[in-house]
């Protein structure tokens, strides 16, 4: 678990610089204290990428991550647009071996669905001390979902705080 006010503070400084550092990344935006949203490509799927949201469950007191998958398409008269897509096997697009995904949440504002990533396991994945770290190692857990070695890039931050 994570409090509240640690989680706004590592979010805000740790994972946005980790994330501005991965080259999948194409697009973060701090949206609120607690809501940082990030667009992604897909490494294996072309004109495909995914939307992702980090906010904070109350309920786990933990991370809680969301995401959609978007494709852009030819429309009529060979317009170029984007759709939401909801493949019919998810394992075929992300890594899903090691998560409880379900496409159950309903963002209050727009009504847009989402796919989660549910947190209730999370405790036991991070374990509960060394809070200091505790968003940089939870990204470097879920965020093998979308790429597979993830972790890399997390170990190089690691090792870079460690520096200075």
């Amino acid at each position: 678990m994570i409090e509240y006010s640690q989680f706004c503070h590592q979010l805000q400084t740790d994972v946005l610089s980790l994330l501005r550092q991965w080259p999948l990344c194409v697009g973060i935006n701090l949206l609120q204290e607690n809501i940082l949203q990030l667009v992604i490509l897909h490494t294996d799927i072309p004109n495909c990428e995914l939307r992702v949201r980090i906010t904070y469950n109350t309920v786990y007191q933990e991370p809680f991550l969301i995401f959609q998958i978007w494709r852009t398409e030819l429309l009529q008269d060979d317009i170029e647009g984007e759709r939401i897509w909801f493949p019919s096997d998810l394992s075929r697009v992300l890594n899903t071996a090691r998560f409880s995904i379900g496409l159950d949440y309903i963002d209050p504002q727009n009504k847009q669905v989402w796919y989660s990533l549910h947190p209730c396991d999370t405790a036991e994945i991070l374990g509960t001390k060394h809070v200091e770290a505790y968003l940089l190692r939870w990204c470097s857990v879920y965020f093998t979902a979308f790429q597979h070695d993830f972790s890399s890039l997390f170990v190089r931050k690691c090792t870079e705080r460690r520096k200075s």
